[in-house]
């Protein structure tokens, strides 16, 4: 392959291309990735009409050939598959469209365009290959070469279907055959090589792409030339091995994409540096950085044993975090401290609490995940304290954590009365303005203490699980916060005086307080509206399934009345603010 310009379809007439497994998946996104593609040959299509000599240029692609015997070869995509992954996407779904008379060609050949971009029917060859797990789907619902019907069971095959989809939309019929011109006349850069180790260092000291590289890329790079640099004998199997350790890294990354609330890759690989790296003031921030200035420290003839082991060890980093999620409904602890959703100091700590506990219930790690909701929802929920706050001790923690869990045990409590949290958390839990000021907090304290009154003896009823609270079936099953008094109740103007003595409106006062809210969902919340207490007590009692509804009658002064005042909430505030001193106390959950 020569190392100059090519057209997109000339380079494809004469090559079969292909994923390797280190690469990613695809990744393009329709905004901005799709929309600026298209836009830029929009532009070239105008461009064409005025100066046909002036041509769209792609970019530069490096390349490496593979040969794979018997004369046949290959060329894998080391530098810029997701131009060219998108490319025969565009083309391909032109091509089905024409198959389906939906649009048509006046000087376009199909026959030739699928031969060159899609599959060679002479030769029995599939012209572009992505990573393994997408090829079927690929195969299938975007080349259309299979009769065989795939399910996207990747988010990198829903990209492929969605860059798919988005063309078919955003495309006119008679847009199409300039568009297709313009793309397979783009003039390409190619550079070829043909070893991973040229590859390697080419892609480390001059990269070129349609976007940054993440900091995990960067790395990749960055070691890979490494080992490149240092390997005297064998550098392509220590390559090819790296290489492989990296395809299960970004492998395990499409996984955690379809989960909620999981680190991103590059926030992972931050963790996995401040959890398992020595530094000094923060950078692991910057991970490359952290990495080259450890490896200085290494001796020459143990770097390549360094690299081998530090890309192990964040591979385990990144199956941990998929096993946890995998785990989490058999992980109460680490559950609900997930849905308080303030996880950025944690995660180093998770990964090493969770490598460190060696025990099949992970009763450490999961003791270790409930003393730092304690100290989520006292500190950050409640006391709104910072939501950096005492980030670096937690990383600190972290990085110097060796598995002595009694002795984390007592820091982590010890933390949860720090910046003066206790009388915080009190003031917090009776502010009277508590719906507002917690937004979503609110909720989770009445999912726990509706978990607590399920768990109580004479009363057993399955958990509410955190599935509900984030995932719930539909809408209308969602849960919502409801106010027992409606503010828009009568009882809103009424005048009350609360505890200091000082008569002010019933919605300055009571309306938002914690005594007058009671979980709900959605739907039955909507139904009961503004009614009147004795109104709602039937369906907030005798109806609901929600055990903290149907003690509401417990907290009125005169039971036969049915009528909820001032008193009743204050009662029930009262009976709620002691419900979570206790459960978010540290005490409960460790003695020192």
């Amino acid at each position: 392959m020569q190392n100059t310009i090519h057209s997109l379809e000339d380079l494809f007439a004469v090559n079969t291309f292909q994923i390797p497994q280190y690469q990613r998946a695809y990744s393009w996104e329709e905004d901005p990735h799709l929309e600026a593609f298209l836009e830029d040959l929009r532009q070239q299509v105008n461009t064409q009409k005025k100066s046909k000599e002036k041509h769209y240029f792609l970019g530069t692609f490096l390349l490496h050939e593979e040969d794979k015997g018997e004369g046949r070869k290959v060329v894998n995509i080391v530098d810029g598959q997701q131009r060219m992954t998108t490319s025969v996407i565009f083309i391909a779904t032109a091509l089905n469209l024409q198959a389906t008379g939906k649009i048509s060609f006046a000087n376009e050949k199909p026959k030739v365009l699928r031969r060159h971009f899609v599959y060679d029917e002479e030769e029995e060859l599939q012209k572009f290959h992505t990573i393994l797990v997408d090829n079927p789907f690929f195969q299938s619902e975007i080349l259309r070469v299979s009769a065989a019907t795939c399910q996207q069971d990747s988010p990198s095959s829903r990209r492929l279907k969605e860059a798919a989809d988005f063309f078919t939309k955003k495309i006119a019929a008679e847009e199409w055959e300039a568009l297709i011109y313009a793309l397979k006349t783009a003039k390409v850069m190619v550079y070829a090589v043909g070893s991973p180790e040229d590859a390697t260092q080419i892609f480390e000291l001059q990269n070129d792409r349609g976007e940054p590289l993440t900091s995990l890329e960067a790395l990749k790079s960055f070691l890979m030339h490494c080992v490149y640099l240092h390997s005297s004998t064998r550098a392509d199997d220590r390559l090819t091995a790296l290489q492989t350790q990296f395809s299960k890294v970004f492998r395990t990354i499409e996984s955690l994409a379809e989960w909620k609330r999981t680190p991103d890759e590059d926030q992972l690989l931050a963790n996995h540096c401040a959890a398992f790296l020595k530094w000094s003031d923060k950078e692991y921030n910057n991970p490359k950085q952290l990495v080259k200035a450890t490896i200085k420290a290494v001796a020459g003839a143990e770097v390549i044993a360094w690299i081998e082991d530090f890309v192990s060890s964040l591979l385990e980093s990144y199956r941990t975090i998929e096993e946890i999620f995998l785990k989490r409904d058999t992980l109460p602890e680490f559950s609900e401290l997930l849905l308080l959703g303030r996880m950025g100091s944690y995660w180093p700590l998770i990964l090493k609490a969770w490598r460190c506990d060696k025990s099949l219930d992970k009763k450490d790690f999961l003791k270790t995940c409930r003393l730092l909701e304690v100290f989520t929802f006292r500190g950050y929920a409640v006391a709104n304290l910072r939501s950096d706050t005492s980030l670096s001790s937690f990383h600190t923690t972290a990085r110097d954590f060796i598995g002595d869990f009694p002795a984390l045990f007592n820091q982590l409590s010890g933390m949860s009365n720090l910046h003066n949290l206790q009388a915080r958390f009190e003031e917090g839990l009776d502010n009277a303005y508590f719906y507002f000021s917690e937004g979503s907090d609110a909720h989770y304290l009445l999912w726990r203490y509706e978990n607590s009154l399920r768990e109580k003896p004479g009363q057993i009823q399955p958990l509410l699980s955190w599935r509900d609270f984030v995932e719930p079936r539909n809408y209308a099953a969602k849960f919502s916060v409801e106010h027992i008094a409606a503010g828009e109740n009568p009882i809103s103007d009424c005048v009350i005086c609360w505890d200091d003595g000082v008569a002010k409106p019933f919605r300055e006062v009571a309306l938002n307080r914690l005594g007058n809210l009671v979980i709900d969902n959605i739907s039955p919340n909507a139904s009961k509206g503004k009614k009147d207490f004795s109104e709602k007590l039937k369906s907030l009692s005798e109806k609901s399934t929600y055990l903290s509804q149907g003690e509401l009658i417990n907290f009125l002064k005169n039971h036969g009345d049915f009528v909820w005042d001032a008193d009743a909430i204050r009662a029930r505030h009262k009976h709620l603010i002691a419900f979570a001193i206790e459960m978010w106390s540290p005490s409960t959950w460790h003695k020192p």
